[in-house]
């Protein structure tokens, strides 16, 4: 009988303790009608799903298959710096690896007409026939957990090249008594044509191009309020060069005797590199998988140069090559987002798959710098063309793994 007292107390004792916790005025207490924490675990209890504690991410170094604790009040939630928790157990040294298959073409800001069919005809030939289809490249980040905030990581995005050509072909009279009517900026469409740069029967161009980027981050995590969002902020060092070369040819049979022909290889360069600064965003939507909305802005120091080769062939068939060229300081801006969809597979395993963009300004592109007088363009000084505007984009789709 005694035993049976002893226990009822035991049993009321420990349910005026719980119903006492339970009704404490906390911030940290668990509770079923709460809102989804903001990254997903894999085969998160379902209790714990909902909870006023704010465990960190599974990046963040926090294992999903810690020995949770499925009881109320205070004894749910015991808080400590940056969100740690009873449930969610800390691993120091946790490392992760991104992989993406991340294939990019790049867009400029504007067209640059190279022909046309007689100084005030309709366009031939212009740098928007020039079609930069997406080639494979990947995107790679590897990355360590420092302390319980904090994560440095490195990113690799590369290596790219873009090429194409087009032409264009005139054989009607012209005025000279040869075939051939299309007029080349060469000539800046002089009105009326200049034999030996106008009367072109074939105008071609060809490009070549190739981006490569590296960046190095530190990224903080922020103790957001329960819920579905997450954040990070983000600083860095980022690199970023971009080289791109422009191969115009024009050909005439006019004048006699032996035609013209002219050739201008323009190259220029961007070597840039600088500080940027960015903010990352996590959304739940379900138990497994979340949205990333990374965005990154940069100020970057950009050693822009461009070197200009023009050979002009005469009517008497005396080839002439007249090499220019300049090299200059400018500051560019970068702005890169990234939009990404992740489902959680395995307690180590992310499939992700998005879109990705990065836009630029201050860039010398060689379709800008086709030097169009040709006193320069014959005996310099070379000039640069350092205001052009352009974007990558392209779709990526990765793994991520955490250790």
């Amino acid at each position: 009988m005694l035993k049976v007292r002893d226990s009822l107390r035991q049993l009321a004792a420990w349910m005026v303790v719980c119903a006492t916790a339970a009704l404490m005025p906390s911030v940290a207490s668990a509770q079923l009608y709460g809102r989804n924490i903001a990254q997903p675990y894999f085969d998160f209890p379902p209790w714990a799903r909902f909870s006023d504690c704010r465990p960190m991410p599974l990046a963040w170094g926090f294992d999903p298959y810690a020995p949770y604790h499925s009881c109320d009040g205070a004894e749910a939630c015991v808080p400590s710096h940056c969100g740690k928790e009873q449930f969610v157990a800390h691993r120091p040294n946790g490392w992760y690896v991104t992989a993406d298959f991340a294939p990019l073409t790049f867009d400029t800001s504007h067209d640059v007409e190279l022909a046309r069919f007689g100084p005030l005809g309709p366009t031939m030939l212009s740098t928007s026939d020039l079609d930069q289809e997406f080639d494979s490249g990947g995107k790679f980040t590897i990355g360590r957990t420092v302390g319980d905030c904090w994560r440095i990581e490195g990113t690799y995005l590369g290596a790219y090249s873009w090429s194409d050509m087009a032409f264009v072909q005139d054989s009607s009279p012209n005025a000279l008594g040869g075939t051939g009517n299309l007029s080349s900026l060469l000539s800046e469409f002089a009105l009326p044509p200049v034999a030996g740069l106008d009367f072109n029967n074939f105008v071609s161009v060809q490009s070549f191009s190739n981006m490569t980027s590296a960046e190095i981050n530190l990224r903080y995590w922020v103790n957001m309020p329960p819920g579905p969002l997450d954040v990070s902020l983000l600083v860095g060092a980022r690199y970023l060069n971009f080289d791109d070369q422009i191969f115009f040819r024009s050909e005439a049979n006019v004048p006699g005797p032996a035609g013209a022909t002219n050739q201008v290889l323009t190259r220029t360069g961007n070597n840039m590199y600088g500080l940027q600064i960015g903010i990352e965003g996590a959304l739940l939507v379900t138990q497994h998988a979340w949205f990333d909305l990374d965005l990154k802005g940069a100020i970057l120091q950009n050693t822009a140069s461009q070197e200009t080769v023009y050979t002009n062939v005469d009517n008497f068939g005396v080839e002439t090559v007249f090499p220019t060229g300049r090299e200059q300081e400018r500051t560019s801006f970068l702005g890169d987002i990234s939009l990404m969809f992740n489902v959680q597979c395995s307690p180590s395993v992310v499939f992700r798959i998005g879109y990705q963009a990065t836009f630029l300004t201050g860039m010398a592109l060689a379709a800008d710098n086709i030097e169009t007088n040709n006193v320069l363009l014959r005996n310099g000084p070379g000039r640069l063309d350092d205001r052009g505007e352009l974007v990558y984009h392209g779709p990526a789709i990765g793994l991520t793994w955490a250790r």
